[in-house]
């Protein structure tokens, strides 16, 4: 299903710069274009923030099958649900303020006459949140990943980590 909206967003990325260019002079765009960069972006945000939430569900979902595969309660069970459930809430949250922040719903890419709330209090709030939860998914497995007795299942989730440790430091 991510990969689904992943490539939905791909769609959305290459038509904008069908009709705009890749990298377009400011001098030469046109309103007509600027509306279709700006809807593009729009949509794009919009996909970008189902498609994280759904990435690190499935994260913490696949650290649950990996660490307690007999699904027995306990710290790593309660803290990854409630995160789990925290990055639901804030996704969701995030979608229907990014999609109701204008009214009319065109406001959100064209110049019409209506209103909108402020953009940067909603990806601020975003950004701190995705940044916290991803480092809560870094430390969560931690103790249970180095008392785990089979080196392979430590290795497979350390090359994992540094992977998503190299992935955000490129940010």
């Amino acid at each position: 299903m991510s990969f689904g909206i992943y490539i939905a967003y791909i769609a959305i990325t290459l038509d904008s710069i069908d009709h705009v260019g890749y990298l377009p002079d400011p001098e030469t765009l046109t309103p007509s274009n600027t509306v279709i960069m700006s809807r593009d972006f729009f949509f794009g945000f919009s996909l970008y923030v189902v498609v994280m939430t759904i990435i690190k569900v499935l994260i913490l979902l696949d650290w649950l099958r990996i660490f307690n595969p007999a699904r027995m309660r306990g710290s790593l069970r309660q803290a990854s649900h409630f995160f789990l459930w925290i990055n639901i809430i804030t996704g969701a949250g995030c979608l229907i303020t990014w999609n109701t922040r204008c009214t009319p719903y065109e406001k959100n890419w064209e110049m019409v006459s209506g209103a909108c709330n402020g953009i940067v209090p909603i990806n601020t709030a975003w950004a701190a949140t995705n940044l916290a939860i991803d480092v809560c998914i870094l430390l969560l497995p931690q103790k249970a990943m180095w008392q785990s007795q089979t080196i392979k299942k430590r290795l497979g989730v350390a090359v994992i980590l540094i992977v998503g440790i190299m992935y955000v430091s490129s940010i």
